[in-house]
């Protein structure tokens, strides 16, 4: 019973857009309290932690950034405009909801770009995973 729930789940549209909001949501409430620790951290004179989760946020949204850049150099029309667009979504911590977004209303592969919608916020969410959620 429990398989099929899960394979139903998989086959239906509102399953996916749950999935991908849920998980976009997760990432700005991580963002969030991130910030939040940083602050903590400094106020509380542990600059070492601060340092630290400073670090990996940093890691992170460098990590994002060479995904973006990857993923827009072959693109046949406005690359610097995508480019642009996109680095600004990263360092404004709105990429996953962004990445959501393109899943759930199943955004196709621009012509040119290195991989689709799906497999970009894939590779976002293991970036923010090794480099964030990991060593936290």
């Amino acid at each position: 019973v429990l398989g099929i729930s899960i394979e139903l789940r998989a086959q239906v549209p509102y399953g996916v857009k749950l999935r991908a909001y849920l998980g976009a949501g997760v990432s700005a409430a991580d963002g969030l309290s991130d910030a939040y620790m940083i602050k903590t951290f400094y106020d509380m004179g542990d600059t070492a932690n601060a340092k630290g989760l400073l670090a990996m946020v940093g890691a992170n949204l460098a990590m994002q950034g060479l995904i973006v850049y990857i993923q827009v150099q072959g693109l046949k029309k406005n690359r610097w405009r995508s480019m642009l667009f996109e680095m600004l979504t990263v360092v404004s911590f709105v990429k996953p909801g962004i990445d959501a977004y393109r899943v759930a209303s199943g955004a196709e592969q621009l012509p040119g770009a290195a991989v689709g919608p799906l497999q970009e916020m894939m590779y976002t969410k293991m970036g923010e995973l090794f480099f964030e959620a990991i060593p936290g």
